[in-house]
């Protein structure tokens, strides 16, 4: 179905066979832009909406974002980050968030990454009875490790290789869980550890043997029957221990209960996690999709144990938001100050600094003219146009105070502005369109990339030509402004 479609072109299938998994994944590769397919959000809508009329499985298509980041075990390019140190808590949680965002036309798609529970076991310890006969928990581990856990006991060396003996019950005591309660551990094995807890045969002796000859008896054959295993140490670990002991059953010290337990548990640091790929509609920006999910997630109650955040390409919403806006402010700071100790004032610094709202509002107008939103793309194409436009507004301000400056000269801050404004308006006009001119050939070009390079020529060449105009006809404003309020200051005249 995917091969029949006109903006496909190839396709990859692969199914996930581990143990307890039910999953299958197919990868699509679409057709170049310049042939005028539809967007990958598009294709995914489409491809779901065929395939949707199969009721034997649930198909879930995401169009990843341009530059890759997996979230998660997800690969779209929005993703929501639920965390718990309870893993048993993020299933039912992830599955209710899910289902609640799904009435929310802002999500055209919403696909949890976590599977139905399935059966488990769930063995609990009864620590005053296991303390009483002696067992420890470590016991305990050690006994169903070895049992189940396909443990190493030895390696045996040939001459064409080496073969593992591994320690574990026949396959067909492993089918039934009541097998547990048959289990039995040993009281007197509380520092033993791994395969030598359980990897020994015990030797009881009958009532009649109970005197110290028999006793010393059983001792000394199990001395030589040690010696013969693998010398005088091979005592630990080794195939015949040498003392008499009584095992415990595994259900007095602890309670088997079934229990519904995550097929798979997935983890971000040292937390459990889960994560909701998440498709957004289009128009709808990380901000609106936070608010939905937090407006649903306090409407479930859902537990405070389980912490959420929105993700994307471009990272974590929250932290890099925040890290922006520290970034941005250092670097305003920073312009401030070199500029007020070039020129001796507190003041100019700021007229400088005020054409980088203009840059800023008309790349996000050209964005929005062409339907673009506002990515990483364009973040780098506002950083662009920070130095473009103080480089014009530097421009005037450079030649007005020296301009005004020089006695001989005897110009006022309004004549100087206007010199400025006539001398520097070529140089202004073309470095701008020569900057605009060479972001022209990103928003023509076609092939691959072109998803990427667009929105960052739009955004500079948007940008660009507001700020132009800005700085010609603002900037001066604001320097007579200034320059008036400091001669009142100092009681002169403009």
């Amino acid at each position: 179905m995917l091969l029949n479609d006109p903006a496909v072109s190839h396709v990859i299938a692969y199914l996930d066979t581990g143990e307890g998994s039910s999953h299958g994944m197919v990868f699509a590769t679409l057709r170049d832009l310049s042939t005028g397919r539809a967007s990958g959000a598009e294709v995914a809508a489409r491809v779901v909406a065929r395939m949707g009329k199969d009721i034997h499985a649930e198909y879930h298509a995401q169009a990843p974002g341009n530059i890759m980041m997996r979230v998660g075990s997800n690969s779209s390019g929005v993703s929501y980050i639920l965390r718990s140190e309870d893993d048993r808590l993020l299933g039912p949680a992830t599955r209710k968030l899910a289902k609640a965002l799904r009435h929310h036309p802002e999500f055209t798609d919403v696909d949890p990454d976590v599977d139905p529970p399935g059966q488990g076991i769930t063995l609990t310890i009864d620590r005053d009875t296991a303390a009483r006969v002696g067992v420890t928990p470590q016991v305990i581990g050690n006994t169903l490790s070895d049992a189940l856990g396909q443990t190493t006991a030895s390696v045996v060396y040939t001459a064409h290789g080496q073969y593992n003996v591994v320690l574990t019950v026949e396959h067909r005591f492993q089918q039934d869980p009541e097998i547990l309660k048959q289990f039995w551990v040993s009281p007197s094995g509380g520092s033993a550890s791994g395969s030598s807890a359980s990897n020994t045969i015990r030797v009881v002796t009958s009532a009649a043997a109970s005197t110290t000859a028999s006793t010393n008896v059983t001792a000394f054959r199990n001395q030589i029957a040690n010696s013969l295993a693998g010398g005088a140490n091979a005592s630990t670990g080794s195939a015949v221990a040498t003392g008499a002991e009584t095992l415990v059953p595994l259900s007095v010290v602890a309670r088997i209960t079934p229990s519904l337990d995550p097929v798979a548990v997935t983890h971000i640091g040292y937390a459990s996690s889960a994560s909701l790929a998440l498709e957004l509609a289009p128009g709808v920006s990380l901000s609106q999709a936070q608010a939905i999910i937090d407006q649903e997630w306090h409407s479930l109650h859902l537990p405070k144990e389980i912490s959420g955040e929105l993700q994307s390409d471009e990272g974590d919403l929250g932290r890099s938001t925040h890290d922006s806006e520290i970034l941005i402010i250092a670097a305003i700071l920073a312009v401030w100050i070199t500029l007020g100790m070039l020129y001796e004032s507190v003041w100019h610094p700021l007229t400088i600094l005020s054409t980088i709202p203009s840059a800023g509002i008309g790349a996000v107008v050209a964005l929005d003219l062409f339907g673009l939103p506002f990515s990483g793309m364009a973040v780098i194409a506002m950083l662009l146009l920070t130095g473009i436009s103080l480089k014009n507004a530097i421009l005037l301000m450079d030649f007005a105070i020296h301009a005004e400056r020089e006695r001989e000269r005897g110009m006022t801050g309004r004549e100087a502005i206007r010199e400025a404004c006539l001398l520097r308006l070529r140089p202004i006009v073309m470095t701008t369109f020569a900057a605009a001119l060479g972001a022209l050939p990103l928003v023509m070009m076609g092939g691959y990339g072109m998803e990427l390079r667009q929105p960052l020529g739009i955004a500079l060449i948007g940008g660009l030509l507001v700020s132009q105009a800005q700085t010609m006809f603002t900037t001066p404003a604001l320097y007579l402004l200034v320059e008036r309020l400091s001669r009142e200051k100092h009681g002169k005249s403009v």
